[in-house]
């Protein structure tokens, strides 16, 4: 079956495109090649890569566990309307925290320890959610996790996926997080509270809706000068920046965090394709010398590029700006009057979409970059999936490992695959596939078997990376050899509703010395899952403050 893709009518207008590489994707030879990298687009660094779509090795469960019955990251139509049972290997449920608010759709997760010992969990939603205000979690006790509060002020009232805690200085921040410009105050929200004093109960210590900056140069979006919105975001190491990925804009903003109480603008970045609708911006890491940034670029679903509407797919060649920009930020964070940020090289793929966050991990002392994308070939959508699947592409979204020790040519690893992501499998998967439309409504009926979110166990020295999943669950993996990454766990909550799986796409984080993990699922609330088998904590396994993200 053929399906229309986006090649007939997607125009290459970018300047900084002078050759344009081609990654041929045709049916029965996806699984030929560990991956195809071609040559640097002039004046960028800028490749694209793509490549096999072949699952790691699953976990080794346990006699006790409940394993999954069909593909590894599946959760098969049939037990779906039987009302799902969950699944478990190497981690089980020792207490879940509901939010008095409701736990919602879609929520994010943040974990801080503070100065008294208390480890608490936050759980954000983003504004797809009707009900909003960040939920505090009392983890101290593991077995029995409590809520203390909710916050409410602008920027933690719907953080989404810029909800950030950062343990060195005892702060929780994030910006309210957008899509698009809107009208509403409170959507140019941007909080930060003090949680290292007593985390169960934040402190705030500023809240502004009036961030703002020039457009110019940066964004064909809103007045001359704009405020910003959130939407993603990241702590420099030192705690004393906070990054905002304003997907609504399509920029980049440094926030000096230095004085908490006093937030203050310092810089902005955006690239020529963002300029020409072709890009945006989502998710991004900070170096840990707070010189480089690992900033993702991601091909907009309300660009010329992407019609999902139409069930178009990911082009299978040209220029196609999803992937990821290594960044000098060196200049922010020397704090030299107004700052400028360059651009040192940009790598895009053609078997991912929707670029969500990147990871900067050192393994056997060699520089990595773990970046993950929440969308495959076929962008989310049930339509564009089956295109994708006819066409042998990759259907979801998955992880990556790139080595970055040259940081103008990232070279590609290892795909984090599911066995849900080899199209060979796409007919197993098709009627999940095809009630997507109704039981994910809320959201446009996007989003299946995707990765959304990760973190390690500490990017000094990485041996374990664990993912939240829309439908699969968390999952946990062993990356001491990145190009040999193998599931060592995972967890898919049961289902609150016959026929509806919970999304579990938040951050996953790691405790190695109480072998725990704590995360956030809808239907389920903040989780507390404890390694059972000896599966974890690996060898060197350990969980330093600050080094997760």
């Amino acid at each position: 079956m053929n399906h229309p893709s986006l090649e007939g009518r997607w125009k290459v207008t970018s300047r900084i495109c002078n050759r344009v590489a081609l990654v041929p994707m045709t049916l029965g030879v996806l699984a030929l090649a560990a991956f195809i990298a071609d040559a640097d687009v002039a004046g960028t660094g800028s490749t694209t890569q793509t490549s096999a779509t072949t699952a790691v090795p699953k976990a080794q469960c346990g006699p006790a566990d409940r394993a999954e019955t069909v593909l590894q990251g599946q959760v098969p139509f049939n037990e779906r309307v039987e009302g799902f049972k969950g699944y478990n290997c190497n981690l089980k449920l020792t207490a879940a925290a509901h939010s008095s608010r409701g736990d919602g759709h879609w929520q994010q997760f943040a974990l801080v320890r503070d100065r008294s010992g208390h480890v608490c969990g936050y759980g954000g939603p983003t504004s797809f959610n009707a009900k909003l205000g960040t939920t505090v979690v009392d983890l101290t006790d593991p077995t029995h996790s409590q809520e203390t509060a909710v916050i409410n002020t602008p920027g933690l009232r719907a953080p989404g996926e810029g909800l950030r805690a950062h343990a060195g200085r005892g702060l929780l921040v994030s910006a309210y997080y957008m899509n698009f410009p809107s009208a509403d105050e409170d959507t140019h929200g941007f909080d930060v509270y003090d949680v290292g004093t007593d985390c169960r109960h934040p402190i705030l210590l500023s809240s502004t809706t009036q961030l703002s900056f020039s457009t110019a140069g940066l964004t064909t979006t809103g007045p001359s000068v704009d405020r910003i919105y959130g939407h993603e975001g990241a702590f420099s190491p030192d705690g004393n920046t906070y990054w905002v990925g304003d997907f609504a804009h399509g920029v980049y903003h440094a926030i000096d965090i230095t004085n908490p109480t006093h937030p203050k603008y310092l810089a902005g970045f955006s690239t020529p394709a963002a300029l020409k609708g072709m890009a945006t911006v989502h998710g991004l890491s900070i170096s840990d010398d707070g010189k480089r940034a690992y900033a993702t670029t991601l091909a907009p679903y309300n660009s010329k590029a992407i019609a999902m509407e139409d069930g178009a797919i990911v082009p299978s060649k040209g220029e196609f700006h999803d992937g990821f920009l290594v960044l000098d930020i060196s200049e922010v964070q020397a704090r030299k009057l107004n700052p400028k940020i360059h651009l040192i090289s940009e790598t895009n793929w053609h078997d991912n979409s929707w670029s969500e966050m990147t990871i900067p991990v050192r393994i056997g002392g060699r520089p990595y970059l773990v970046t993950v994308a929440e969308a495959g070939v076929g962008i989310a959508g049930s339509d564009g999936i089956k295109a994708a699947c006819a066409l042998g592409r990759t259907p979801f979204g998955m992880a990556k490992i790139f080595d970055i020790a040259d940081e103008h040519k990232p070279v590609l690893v290892k795909n984090m695959a599911l066995e849900v992501n080899d199209p060979k499998n796409c007919a197993l998967i098709e009627p999940e596939i095809s009630v997507m439309k109704t039981v994910n409504a809320w959201i446009g009926g996007l989003f299946l078997y995707d990765v959304h979110m990760c973190s390690v166990d500490n990017r000094d020295e990485a041996t374990t990376l664990a993912c939240g999943y829309f439908n699969s669950g968390i999952r946990v993996y062993d990356i001491r050899d990145p190009g040999h990454a193998k599931e060592i766990a995972y967890y898919i909550p049961p289902a609150k509703t016959a026929g509806s799986i919970g999304f579990c796409a938040a951050i996953p984080i790691l405790d190695a010395t109480s072998g725990m993990l704590y995360s956030n699922c809808a239907d389920s609330g903040v989780v507390s899952l404890k390694f059972t088998n000896g599966a974890w904590p690996l060898p060197k396994s350990s969980t330093p403050p600050d080094k997760q993200l």
